[in-house]
């Protein structure tokens, strides 16, 4: 959503974009890696502004 509140991408884009990121989620495992290790490991020292994270016991 836009700072109006409307959508920035229609049902079509973001349904193609959930597709991506699913797959995108499976590459973070490869490797061995728990996406959490992945992050500390290769992304930068504030990358993020906020995280959430659900079952990141997992």
């Amino acid at each position: 959503m836009d700072a109006k509140g409307d959508f920035v991408f229609s049902d079509r884009q973001a349904k193609r974009m959930e597709r991506a990121m699913a797959n995108l989620e499976l590459g973070f495992g490869e490797g061995g890696y728990q996406p959490t290790e992945f992050i500390e490991r290769y992304l930068p020292d504030g990358y993020f502004d906020l995280l959430v994270v659900d079952e990141g016991h997992e």
